[in-house]
């Protein structure tokens, strides 16, 4: 009895976790599909297409939330989609006009400050600046190919399209502009606050006798040690999960409620990809030895 009542609230959940997924793939595919719809039924068409498609940016999150479906791999796909749909829209505009090579670069710088950020383990989150960039950009890039259908089928008269997407394109400027000023000043205050600590612990060590040395030492290599036995136990956390787990940790909506706001919960996500593919590989030597 026990068993059919969860199996039934597996399927359930199963049921739910592939319809908030599949609103997810639907805008990625609408992104994939924005140029041929562009070419066939011109501005207005591809415009109605980025419409829908940003809109259902807030549904599966909504709906996520509301059927308790949340999890790991819902959150890169659901990143990667807004940076897939943001590099397909933008590149599809360079067929109507070349100004879109300006927010192109900007939006290529601020991908570069947040990598360089990511690689030197600063903090990477979004700001409002950010937020308010991804709305301008979004609502931009639709008046611009709303506006270009338009004029192609004659119901905006008498006017050049260079003229009417020059203001639509340069208005995406300043939201891009503050965007990318405020994540390279973050950028220079995170390192610099760093390179002050790391100056402030070499001093520190540098005044203090040789006994204070030899104890600051010690604590220093107890403290890696901790850490190192912290990482073990996050491993072994991981092995564990696989091996008595039916379900994937990418699947699992109480892990990622449960991980989500852990500060390097990145490494969890390495940790169970690796202890994954040992698994794996025990699994394969186990039967070729059978």
């Amino acid at each position: 009895m026990e068993n059919n009542k969860k199996e039934k609230k597996d399927k359930k959940y199963t049921v739910k976790l592939v319809l908030t997924n599949a609103v997810t793939m639907l805008r990625l595919a609408g992104a994939v599909a924005l140029i041929p719809v562009f070419l066939k039924f011109g501005g207005v068409a591809a415009a109605g297409l980025l419409a829908g498609i940003f809109a259902t940016d807030f549904v599966d999150g909504k709906m996520a939330r509301k059927m308790g479906t949340s999890t790991f791999f819902g959150m890169f796909l659901d990143a990667a989609s807004d940076k897939i749909i943001g590099i397909m829209s933008l590149l599809t505009l360079l067929l109507v006009t070349k100004m879109a090579l300006l927010p192109i670069a900007l939006e290529s710088s601020i991908l570069g400050v947040n990598l360089a950020k990511y690689k030197e383990k600063q903090n990477v989150q979004s700001f409002f600046s950010g937020k308010l960039k991804t709305l301008a950009l979004s609502l931009g890039v639709i008046a611009a190919f709303a506006t270009s259908g338009l004029i192609d089928m004659g119901v905006i008269k008498n006017v050049e399209q260079a003229q009417v997407l020059m203001p639509i394109m340069l208005g995406m400027v300043p939201f891009e502009a503050a965007c990318l000023t405020s994540y390279i000043r973050d950028y220079y205050k995170q390192k610099k606050e760093n390179a002050a600590k790391a100056a402030s612990n070499e001093k520190e060590f540098l005044d203090l006798d040789e006994d204070e040395k030899l104890d600051y030492t010690k604590q220093k290599q107890l403290l890696l040690e901790q850490k190192k036995a912290l990482l073990e136990e996050r491993k072994a956390y991981w092995h564990d999960y696989v091996r008595t787990s039916s379900t994937s940790a990418l699947f699992d909506h109480e892990l990622f409620e449960q991980k989500k706001n852990d500060a390097d919960f990145s490494t969890d996500v390495k940790l169970y990809f690796a202890a994954e593919k040992e698994y794996h590989n025990e699994l394969k030597l186990a039967r070729k030895k059978k």
